[in-house]
Formats: structure tokens, sequence, C-alpha cells
């Protein structure tokens, strides 16, 4: 799929951050607001992928007027409730003014600060709209670089019941984009554990 914008074009993007998961792994704690290094860990997430991008969309389903004094447009889901990440990306792709979206998970607190450039960059060599990186072992597929043509696809995934991220791009043409260079930036701090280990290991 090609939106047949021209080379000199700059695509404008937005990021959706996905912070209405149920974290269950966190004891069903607001993941977003979970603090890590002294701060909620969506403010890390910010800092990481506001500069990259022209605007943000927050997912939230629960503490929105927490999410709200953030600055941005918060999004809670009215469609498809409790299916999984796929059940964010469809309720705000309709709110989404720019170009481009691409998707970020709220547990991501490390991301690369090239992240959006390279993932642009790989879309205007290959000419695909689609956009995953690979962190060298395997696909994050939390962090997708799509467009709201993607709409159609995402909801029928849902009306089917095929919640994965990972299902759906099964179906999908796409280009995973070699990200092996930074592959901590996709940590994951979806556990206590993850949020120690990496706390003690960005310390020292």
């Amino acid at each position: 799929m090609n939106t047949g914008l021209n080379q000199h074009h700059k695509p404008s993007v937005t990021a959706i951050i996905l912070a209405g998961g149920q974290a269950t792994r966190l004891d069903g704690a607001d993941k977003g607001l979970f603090s890590f290094r002294n701060k909620p860990m969506i403010e890390h997430v910010l800092e990481c992928i506001t500069p990259q991008v022209d605007q943000v969309i927050i997912n939230a389903n629960r503490n929105i007027e927490q999410y709200q004094q953030l600055g941005h447009t918060v999004i809670a889901d009215t469609q498809f409730k409790d299916q999984g990440p796929l059940t964010g990306i469809v309720n705000c792709l309709p709110h989404v003014d720019t170009d481009l979206a691409i998707t970020i998970p709220c547990d991501m607190p490390l991301l690369p600060s090239n992240l959006v450039a390279k993932l642009l960059h790989a879309r205007e060599t290959t000419q695909i709209d689609l956009q995953v990186p690979f962190d060298g072992k395997r696909l994050q597929s939390g962090v997708l670089l799509l467009t709201k043509e993607h709409l159609a696809s995402l909801v029928i995934a849902l009306e089917n019941q095929e919640n994965a991220i990972r299902l759906w791009l099964e179906n999908q043409a796409y280009h995973q984009v070699d990200f092996s260079w930074e592959k901590d930036g996709f940590a994951n701090l979806n556990s206590f554990a993850d949020v120690q280990a990496w706390a003690s290991r960005l310390s020292h």
C-alpha cells in the first residue's frame, strides 16, 4: 500500500501512546502512571517520542484526568473494549489528522531518538506504508508506523476476535526495519522485575 505522497513532502506523524491496557503483570496498576526513575513511565515515553512527531494522542481507559494533565489529547476506548492493544489503535486512528501515525506502548521508556526518522526513511525507500522495527531478535509489533487506511483491516481483525497485533500483521504488507543496534530502546517494562532491573541498570 502506498498513499502516493511525493518524495519531497516530509510526512507529518501522530504518536498514539497505548496506555489503555489492564497491566496484569503489574497487579493491575495503571502502567503509564507507574513510577520509573522517580516519574510516571509515560512521561519518559513522552520525552522520547514528542520531539520526533507532530502530535501526540494518548489512549487511556482510567485516570483520564491525570493523563489529560500531560497536555495531549486523551482518547478512551468506546469500541471493542478489553481486546488488547489493537483496540487502542482502532479507537485513536480516526482522531489522527496527520499523514501517518506511529503506535507506542506506554511501557517503552527508552525509545531510540531516531525511531521515527528511521522508520520514515525506510518507508520512503521501500514505498511500503506499514513499517515495523526489528530489534535483532524479534519484531517489535507494538511499534507500528501506519496510515489511517489500515483502520478498515484493523476493525475486521477485532470483529473476528483476532486481537493480537502479530496476527493482524500476518495479513498485511509490511517492512521490518533493523534496529538491532538500538535494541535496548525497545525494552518492555511490563512487570515489577523489569522496572527494578532497568532502574538499577541505568543508575550505574
